[in-house]
């Protein structure tokens, strides 16, 4: 029910949660990539491969990139005409639209897909981890910040301090 962590020779106490267990496993597998489903469902449970659609289609980006490319010249068109009103009008369609590309793609542009499990692990994990991390920085804010630095989360999440550090459990 309760985890002890020891950090920078200080203890304390934390209330058992999914996101403090998942941080145990990364934290005891220091260096290696584990797949979210593997955090999701346990490890060595088999994964699902179904095909997912991506968010966007290839047509739907190429319009998205030609919209962009048309505000950006009318743009700087309403900026030269020093029209003050149109300018605040393309830029704040300018900002929706680079909005939803970027709730379409990940790091790197990598495009997201549609109720692909692989993604709702991602989403899930990362909210447990997130939740995880904060219950330690509250109770140990050097841990926190440490957690912070040293690890990785996406479709595959990792634990990589800067200098090694030995966990015991």
């Amino acid at each position: 029910d309760v985890w002890q962590v020891r950090f920078a020779d200080r203890t304390v106490h934390v209330k058992h949660s999914r996101g403090i267990a998942d941080l145990a496993l990364l934290l005891a597998t220091r260096g290696e990539s584990i797949h979210v489903a593997d955090l999701m469902n346990g490890v060595g449970t088999p994964r699902e491969r179904p095909g997912a659609d991506p968010v966007l289609d290839d047509r739907a980006l190429a319009d998205y990139r030609e919209r962009l490319a048309a505000l950006e010249a009318a743009l700087g068109t309403a900026e030269a005409a020093c029209d003050a009103e149109r300018s605040a009008a393309l830029d704040e369609e300018r900002a929706a639209l680079l909005k939803e590309l970027r709730a379409a793609t990940g790091k790197g542009g990598r495009r997201r897909t549609l109720h692909a499990a692989d993604e709702r692990a991602r989403k899930a994990v990362s909210s447990r981890l997130r939740d995880g991390v904060a219950r330690l920085r509250d109770a140990h804010p050097d841990l926190g910040r440490h957690l912070d630095e040293s690890l990785v989360t996406g479709t595959w999440c990792s634990y990589s301090p800067r200098r090694p550090i030995r966990w015991s459990t």
